[in-house]
């Protein structure tokens, strides 16, 4: 009996996980309140959207936005904008605090704005803000700011610092408004306290409001979708990836590059579809990465890892900012690896991945296919040692650590310095 209570708990925790939290429900609502304090991204895109299709469902007649946003991506700001603009039903926008940047394409694409008295608009410039970008950002404000009845050369301010409007703004500066300049230059119908009096405002019963927020997967998918995060994945789980192919074995550089690449797919496709070229060249690379983690020395696998998650990045994020999180994990990694490399086997780093008890025959263990090899015997690298790497000794191939985590080429001779169990530490004889 324990174990079927249990088990439902379990169930109503999934269902609650991956449904949006009602706060209070009417099964025939007049006006649907959805809460929208979120980054503008894919995650939160996919739930504004989908909140929207049930208002219309529910039978609302009328949806209200309840909007707080520093703003976000663009191309997703466009997918709600598009929604709000062919809603069947009336639909304001409730600006609650801010309403920033991709916040700006979403208010005005509602037939009416509202704001609360702290609340403000505009601040709408892309980043990066280059003219092909701006241009078309541009086109897209103004553009449904002349379907809704707003100014939009006040709309297109907000965008571009280089407009200058009389008594509104100098060039050089962005327009961004107060919830007062708002309902003075017409782009607010009003300042309301609270998201229950604008529905008495608009002649409907609160009592008969339904209100959704985000869940918790909502806002999780929302967070690890928005780019800043995305990119920050992208660079901690190829980092750690590249650092565990650099040393030997694997262990929690791998396990944690594997973690990070999860988080990084679940953004990427915000729980949703999997099947797309950059999402599956992303994941293809991935698993050459995991795979020269285990080979040594950096070889076909590693470097046809790295080319297509480069492409992936670049037709994810564009060019820009893929330049920009290649270089600044490669400064990191390089980083990493000359301090790993300067210390070696003998690092912190090492020594807390590493199992700090010697297994030798002075401690009573008999290790396991000891090598026939001795020190002081003298071998050829069977492979790149970086620094770990394979030697050849008498017609058999051994795995081998360069001494200090240096490099030693293919080819070259090298000695027998120490061995710990099985673990071969050699050192390249000098020419």
């Amino acid at each position: 009996m324990k174990r079927w209570g249990i088990l439902v708990c379990i169930l109503v925790g999934i269902s609650i996980f991956f449904s949006g939290i009602i706060i209070s429900a009417n099964s025939n609502p007049d006006v649907y309140v959805v809460e929208y304090h979120l980054s503008v991204s894919g995650g939160s895109a996919d739930y504004l959207i989908k909140s929207l299709d049930e208002a219309v469902d529910s039978g609302a007649k009328m949806v209200i936005i309840d909007l707080d946003t520093y703003g976000g991506l663009v191309d997703q700001a466009k997918r709600i904008s598009d929604a709000l603009i062919s809603l069947p039903i009336p639909s304001v926008i409730y600006i609650n605090t801010n309403a920033q940047s991709a916040g700006v394409l979403i208010s005005i694409s509602g037939e009416e704005i509202y704001m609360s008295p702290k609340a403000s608009i505009g601040s709408a410039e892309t980043i990066p803000n280059e003219e092909k970008v701006l241009s078309m950002w541009k086109s897209w404000l103004r553009g449904v700011a002349e379907q809704r009845g707003y100014n939009p050369l006040l709309v297109e301010a907000m965008a571009d610092k280089r407009i200058e409007i009389e008594g509104i703004t100098r060039k050089d500066e962005l327009v961004n408004l107060t919830a007062k300049e708002a309902v003075d230059l017409k782009l607010s119908r009003g300042i309301i306290d609270s998201i229950e009096e604008l529905i008495e405002e608009k002649g409907y019963d609160v009592e008969k409001a339904h209100y959704v927020n985000p869940s918790f997967f909502n806002r999780l998918i929302s967070f690890l979708s928005s780019p800043s995060i995305l990119v920050l994945m992208f660079m901690l789980g190829t980092g750690a990836m590249l650092v565990e192919i650099a040393v030997p074995g694997f262990g929690l550089f791998g396990v944690s590059s594997i973690l990070f690449y999860a988080m990084l797919l679940v953004g990427l496709t915000r729980g949703g579809e999997l099947m797309t070229l950059p999402i599956v060249l992303l994941v293809v690379g991935i698993i050459l990465l995991i795979v020269e983690a285990f080979i040594p020395g950096f070889g076909i696998a590693g470097i046809s890892g790295l080319a297509l998650i480069a492409y992936a990045i670049y037709r994810l994020f564009g060019l820009t900012v893929g330049l920009i999180t290649v270089l600044v994990m490669l400064v990191l990694f390089i980083i990493i690896i000359s301090i790993l490399t300067k210390k070696g086997e003998n690092s912190a780093i090492f020594k807390r991945l590493g199992l700090g008890v010697k297994l030798d025959d002075k401690g009573g263990y008999i290790p396991h296919g000891k090598p026939a090899i001795e020190v002081g015997e003298h071998a050829l690298s069977a492979s790149e040692l970086r620094p770990t790497g394979y030697i050849n000794y008498g017609g058999d191939r051994y795995d081998a650590i360069a001494e200090e985590g240096s490099y030693i080429g293919k080819g070259n001779e090298v000695v027998v310095i120490r061995i710990e169990g099985a673990k071969i530490i050699v050192r390249e004889v000098e020419k």
